[in-house]
């Protein structure tokens, strides 16, 4: 009863209470289209900050959200970024890529389609987001050694480095990659 109401205020004036909304449906809604469609549907908003509590909200799904790897995939070109400056350093992130890659990786194998973008990032040594698409590899698993296995005969260290940790993190899983080791 209480989830289409949670659906409507998505579409509440405050963005803080959207985003809660979002957050919340990602706890309560595993299992219910009408959650999942409706977080998809935000991550097309124009509030930089909903899409990424949109995609977080799809991550809290797990597998109940493989319906959202079109628009997850998608999300990893989101172009809004945050800059951070720490005094010494300033450092851009993309809230909305980092999140959409977390909810890859909490989807699981079921996420396979996704390794070719996820490796664009590892391969071309995108930071920050190197770290989410090496964590999603990793939890999409077996499906992600072939193309973790290429990129050990990348000429760039950072990249074969970045290959290796996401093997070593995935476990029996990445066992095909030995012989390549």
């Amino acid at each position: 009863e209480s989830l289409p109401e949670l659906i409507k205020v998505l579409d509440d004036a405050d963005g803080e209470v959207r985003r809660a909304a979002a957050k919340a449906l990602g706890k309560v809604g595993p299992g219910s289209k009408e959650a999942l469609d409706a977080l998809i549907v935000k991550l097309e908003d124009q509030d930089m900050d909903m899409r990424e509590t949109a995609a977080r909200g799809l991550a809290a799904m797990g597998k109940d959200a493989a319906a959202a790897l079109p628009a997850l995939m998608k999300a990893l070109d989101d172009k809004g970024m945050k800059v951070v400056d720490y005094g010494t350093v300033k450092m851009t992130f993309h809230p909305v890529r980092q999140a959409a890659a977390d909810a890859l990786g909490e989807i699981g194998p079921a996420a396979e389609k996704a390794i070719p973008l996820l490796m664009r990032d590892l391969v071309t040594l995108r930071e920050p987001m190197c770290l989410p698409s090496m964590e999603a590899l990793s939890k999409i698993g077996a499906a992600s050694v072939p193309s973790l296995v290429k990129a050990l005969g990348s000429k760039k260290p950072g990249v074969r480095m970045n290959a290796l940790q996401v093997i070593s993190h995935m476990g029996p899983p990445a066992e095909s990659a030995l012989p390549s080791l």
